[in-house]
């Protein structure tokens, strides 16, 4: 299981006012205290990108590194929130340009930025697709997990063979799937710690999908990871 040992949050000051249409002309650095603004209502049927963005300065992440950056903002549905690496958002032809996006017609939209990213500046953008002006209200924060236990990020088949990468897992670490132990070796060349299976891809394509779960030598086992066949 994962286990959130620390959570720092620090708000953020305004953005500028937007105009309609117009992709970010400028930037400020993110501080500590109170954001809240309006955004202006676009033309009918339209959606307006923030004139001024903010950045914030994140640090690099490798696949098992356990520091997670968020960025959340709360306003009406027609808010979109938006993070994108190196440069900011832009609209082309109508559509946003970032990296990260939170467009659901929640009242609070949030990006997590979870290991592996790379460190530098990041931009924060909003837009509104009306149909009014909208107050927001934006942060962001860092927390910091611990894993107690294997983790598995991603999992992958080369023919036969299924291939699982994760955090934490030790040398006697086997993959289970659907509940089955199977034949496990480790992968040493891997980014992250990996595990492989020869034979199991086959078994796992016949599924409309698969339960993974890795368990190490103590006993722990990771939480489970659905795992759908690439064929499927």
């Amino acid at each position: 299981m994962l286990k959130i040992t620390s959570v720092i949050l620090l708000l953020i000051c305004s953005l500028g006012a937007p105009r309609a249409h117009k992709a970010a002309a400028s930037s400020l650095i993110l501080q500590s205290g109170p954001m809240e603004g309006v955004l202006p209502a676009p033309p009918p049927g339209s959606c307006v990108l923030g004139e001024t963005q903010h950045t914030i300065e994140v640090g690099q992440q490798r696949p098992c590194d356990t520091t997670f950056t968020e960025v959340g903002v709360s306003a009406t549905p027609g808010v979109k929130l938006y993070v994108r690496y190196g440069q900011p958002v832009t609209m082309e032809a109508g559509e946003i340009v970032a990296d990260y996006k939170a467009e659901s017609a929640e009242p609070f939209k949030l990006i997590v930025l979870e290991p592996p990213h790379p460190g530098g500046t990041y931009y924060v953008a909003l837009t509104n697709c009306g149909p009014g002006p909208a107050n927001y209200s934006l942060r962001f924060g860092v927390f910091v997990v611990d894993y107690f236990g294997p983790v598995i990020k991603s999992a992958s088949v080369k023919g036969k063979k299924l291939f699982v990468s994760g955090c934490e897992f030790s040398d006697d670490s086997v993959i289970m799937l659907d509940g089955e132990e199977l034949a496990t070796q480790q992968v040493t060349e891997q980014e992250m710690p990996t595990l492989l299976n020869r034979k199991a891809a086959k078994k796992a394509a016949r599924r409309e999908s698969v339960s993974l779960e890795v368990r190490d030598s103590l006993g722990r086992v990771s939480p489970p990871f659905t795992f759908v066949h690439p064929n499927k």
